[in-house]
């Protein structure tokens, strides 16, 4: 069982924890190397690879701003189906 936390004291700053960036970022630049040196004939597959990879980026994207803006409850909920959009294209 953890520690108790100490109570947050009025001029103490929470400083958010942004690491899951570093591994996004591995992912994608993963996934554009993998693009790149793939050789997928079909170009309805090369579509439907680019199009995943930029719902990936997207979700690494809001991942990264979630944890500096710390945004709202409602932002989280409305922005993955906008970020799935390139799926549904």
């Amino acid at each position: 069982k953890p520690p108790p936390r100490e109570p947050i004291q009025a001029n103490d700053k929470i400083i958010p924890e942004s690491m899951g960036i570093v591994s996004g970022v591995v992912f994608v630049l993963v996934l554009v190397l993998t693009q790149a040196t793939t050789t997928i004939k079909r170009y309805d597959l090369r579509l439907e690879y680019a199009a995943a990879m930029l719902c990936i980026t997207f979700a690494v994207l809001l991942g990264f701003v979630d944890d500096f803006l710390d945004l709202e409850w409602k932002y989280k909920y409305a922005l993955p189906p906008l970020m799935s959009m390139p799926l549904v294209a």
